[in-house]
């Protein structure tokens, strides 16, 4: 149960650029959302893999030990990012400034925006991937849950943002 709300917490991200693309006004289809979840999966599932391969190759209680002590400071981190002032990150820049991603000003996620957009949510993964490698976890299971969660974060996120759009503008 600890480890989904981590991978809930990891993800939170994709929530609120979602929640700010949409407040914005600019939509995310679901061929874009299942885009960023893909390749924020794949990130996940690589990284993951990644540290299964360590667990071979060095100590289990050292490397769980590392794998725990990385899941903390990822959620030190993700705190000090999106409680902080301001963030030059990639992802911090996107959900601040939505209209930024948008390229083409057509008020919705293209294919190239949305690569983009994956990439940027996607190095989180990386971290939260090879945590969980270093704890001997299931590297499908949690690599399928990883991609369900972006998006349904991302996507329902959005759709909440250009509610609250639409609310605002009437």
């Amino acid at each position: 149960m600890e480890l989904c709300l981590f991978l809930l917490v990891l993800n939170f991200d994709c929530f609120l650029c979602g929640l700010a693309l949409g407040v914005a006004g600019i939509r995310v289809s679901r061929p874009a959302a299942c885009l960023v979840a893909g390749c924020s999966a794949l990130f996940f599932g690589v990284s993951l893999l990644m540290g299964e391969a360590l667990l071979v190759l060095l100590p289990l209680d050292f490397l769980h030990e590392i794998g725990l002590g990385l899941l903390l400071l990822l959620i030190v981190v993700w705190l000090l990012k999106f409680c902080g002032g301001k963030s030059a990150d990639s992802v911090g820049k996107f959900w601040r400034r939505p209209e930024n991603l948008d390229s083409n000003t057509d008020k919705k996620l293209s294919g190239g925006e949305a690569v983009l957009l994956a990439l940027a949510l996607g190095v989180d993964s990386l971290g939260g991937g090879l945590a969980f490698g270093l704890l001997g976890e299931k590297p499908l299971f949690w690599t399928l849950l990883a991609a369900v969660i972006t998006f349904v974060l991302l996507f329902s996120a959005n759709k909440l943002g250009l509610l609250l759009q639409n609310l605002r503008q009437q």
